[in-house]
């Protein structure tokens, strides 16, 4: 929404609270609001938090991240653990069939399995 739409939504609510406020309905509207809002927040915060994945269940870091991000290790360990995982097909969806619940790589959950690959945020 932009700003001169805000601006009349917020102009057309505060002209609606003085016409309730004149009327003497103020007050009932908002004893009637204020819980019901919250109510409704609340719940819609419940349902997020209970919905979101565990993030205790999650799978490892890949080898190759490991080794990439300690610094002390050189080069050449850190190509070689990403050739290793290449070889094994360890994070790509198409060395293992799909799962039963549809594809391996979901593009909305990156810590999946496949995933963490390319959407890892990493510049390496």
């Amino acid at each position: 929404m932009r700003t001169a739409g805000r601006w009349l939504l917020v102009g057309w609510l505060v002209a609606a609270l003085l016409v309730l406020g004149m009327d003497g309905r103020l007050p009932a509207f908002l004893a009637w609001a204020l819980p019901g809002s919250a109510l409704v927040l609340g719940v819609g915060a419940l349902a997020c938090q209970q919905l979101a994945p565990s993030r205790y269940n999650r799978p490892s870091i890949p080898e190759r991240y490991r080794v990439a991000d300690d610094l002390g290790q050189p080069l050449a360990a850190v190509v070689a653990a990403a050739e290793q995982e290449a070889i094994t097909g360890a994070a790509s969806c198409s060395a293992r069939p799909a799962r039963a619940a549809g594809r391996c790589c979901d593009p909305h959950r990156p810590w999946r399995a496949g995933a963490a690959a390319t959407s890892s945020g990493r510049s390496r």
